[in-house]
């Protein structure tokens, strides 16, 4: 699925930032380490878990096309639920939480979306049950279109909260 594997290419991009960013910051003397601290968990740790996070959501991903669509769900699922716990424990608290938005809701909307057959999700929206072949079409691009605007939105509110977190940390000196 497409959403799991970009869900999952994004935790591990942001896994490589913060571990870079981790790596700059304790050689340099100009970024103060209180910046990013976390209280359970360091940084670098965090930034680790972030990219295998997201490892095992491009697995999932990838596995929505053998038979273990049930083991694909649950590696989907988890690694967007578990992304949301590791980014409170290893950054500071809320803002945290912000930086992994998008890829945490890309991995659990392929999650929610693998586990529901398309037989079922076209038998609960309302222009995909018609009988007319236009209106059927008409349904799929309304859907999709949809579909890609949520998307979007996620994807931006994500990258528009991962760029105040920052904002937010450089007024804090």
């Amino acid at each position: 699925m497409l959403l799991g594997l970009l869900g999952g290419l994004s935790a591990i991009l942001m896994g490589l930032g913060v571990v870079l960013y981790s790596v700059i910051s304790a050689a340099s003397s100009h970024i103060p380490r209180e910046w990013i601290e976390g209280s359970l968990l360091s940084p670098e740790i965090g930034g680790l878990l972030y990219i295998m996070l997201g490892s095992m959501g491009a697995l999932g991903a990838l596995l929505v096309y053998t038979r273990y669509l049930r083991a694909s769900a649950a590696l989907l699922l988890a690694s967007g639920i578990l992304g949301f716990l590791v980014s409170y424990a290893s950054s500071s608290h809320i803002m945290g939480v912000l930086n992994w938005i998008a890829p945490g809701i890309l991995l659990i909307l392929a999650g929610i979306l693998t586990l529901i057959t398309p037989e079922k999700l076209g038998s609960s929206l309302p222009l995909l049950k018609s009988d007319r072949q236009i209106v059927r079409r008409v349904g799929y691009a309304v859907f999709g279109i949809l579909l890609l605007y949520i998307i979007w939105t996620i994807l931006m509110f994500g990258i528009l909260s991962f760029l105040g977190t920052l904002t937010f940390s450089s007024l804090t000196t």
